[in-house]
């Protein structure tokens, strides 16, 4: 994810195992920071404000901001900002939810991605580019039209060729005498007797 320039931000517990406790049990004034950086560029930030605050980021050092009178960490800052975001999508996601309890944890994931995440970040896309401004849940209901639309003028090639069955579908033709006869069908071949008169087709009677 580094290689792609992703980075990840998040609070942290302080009993998690291999967290250095120089950082983690350094006692601190409101206001001061504590900080340490691993070999992989990983660091661990505590800072007080009203309590103790464990920060792990991929992207942060102990850069301090002035923010009101207070020198808050960049780290946080940047953390409390994308908290925001995260909690403004899962409220778009939770209009018109489709997951339910009875739903199992693995599809409740297939469901989350499908039908919520992925049409939030659509949602904000269609926005940024168009200048639309319209609820998601009328965003919703226009691309459930466009799905419905695009399958209904699909090509009917398309479709998967039934399967095969045998059919035991017989000609009727008349015969030499007052009783029907029939052309050999393979699959009612024992039910069945003919015979040849000279080199034309069999006449088979029907049994």
């Amino acid at each position: 994810m580094l290689d792609s320039n992703t980075h990840l931000i998040d609070t942290i517990r302080k009993n998690r195992k291999g967290l250095p406790k120089e950082v983690v049990d350094k006692k601190l004034k409101k206001g001061e920071v504590a900080a340490m950086e691993n070999k992989d560029g990983i660091t661990l930030l505590k800072w007080k404000d009203q309590r103790d605050v464990l920060v792990l980021s991929t992207k942060h050092d102990a850069e301090m901001v002035e923010r009101s009178n207070n020198r808050i960490p960049k780290v946080v800052i940047d953390y409390n900002s994308g908290k925001s975001s995260v909690d403004l999508s899962d409220q778009m996601g939770s209009y018109s939810n489709p997951l339910r309890r009875s739903v199992k944890w693995y599809r409740k994931i297939a469901f989350e991605l499908l039908l919520t995440t992925s049409m939030v970040n659509a949602f904000i896309l269609y926005k940024n580019v168009t200048g639309c401004n319209i609820k998601i849940t009328q965003f919703k209901k226009e691309v459930i039209r466009y799905l419905i639309n695009t399958a209904n003028n699909e090509n009917i090639d398309h479709e998967l060729p039934a399967k095969r069955r045998r059919h035991h579908s017989l000609k009727q033709k008349d015969g030499a005498n007052k009783h029907k006869t029939r052309r050999c069908c393979k699959h009612c071949y024992k039910k069945i007797t003919s015979f040849m008169v000279g080199n034309m087709l069999p006449i088979v009677h029907s049994k």
